[in-house]
């Protein structure tokens, strides 16, 4: 059963030379930087996300998780 997951490293191989040998090479016009705020934000609503979806699910939405579903649900939007 496990054979069928030795497929994965032929076709892996074959994608990353084909993409080596046609995307052409880039040079940077200028320089990056590092983002802390971005990656902070986008942390908090990717855990609101999960928390909401899994906690909503495992309460089956009801009066049990009270506001706090709700509450996250609205940070994710945010």
């Amino acid at each position: 059963m496990a054979g069928i997951f030795l497929i994965n490293g032929p076709i892996g191989i074959a994608g990353f030379l084909a993409a080596a040998r046609s995307v052409p090479e880039r040079r940077l016009t200028h320089q990056h930087r590092f983002d802390p705020f971005g990656i902070v934000l986008s942390s908090v609503g990717l855990f609101a996300l999960v928390f909401t979806v899994r906690s909503g699910e495992h309460y089956h939405w009801g009066p049990v998780a009270g506001p706090v579903i709700p509450a996250f649900f609205v940070l994710t939007v945010v």
